[in-house]
């Protein structure tokens, strides 16, 4: 559910390694269980494992819950990207 990147040093941005964490989708029936946070616990034990000290992520503006889940595991919006497609 995650992947290792390589950021490169931007004016807005500290470059280094990071840990990408991708889409977490938690059935509705399974929801307010704790398997969400268990997943990101996970994922930023690794971080440590690996000596990487950045986890990133991105969701949709719509989508609360992943909102308030990564906000609750000390995720906190730091860009906000804008998209236009044809």
């Amino acid at each position: 559910i995650y992947e290792i990147e390589d950021q490169p040093h931007l004016p807005v941005m500290r470059g280094g390694k990071r840990i990408q964490l991708h889409h977490i989708a938690v059935d509705p029936p399974f929801r307010r269980l704790g398997v969400g946070q268990a997943l990101v616990t996970e994922v930023k034990s690794r971080c440590q494992t690996l000596g990487i000290d950045t986890l990133t992520t991105s969701f949709a503006v719509f989508d609360t819950a992943s909102a308030g889940l990564m906000s609750s595991m000390g995720l906190q919006p730091v860009t906000t990207v804008a998209e236009w497609r044809a």
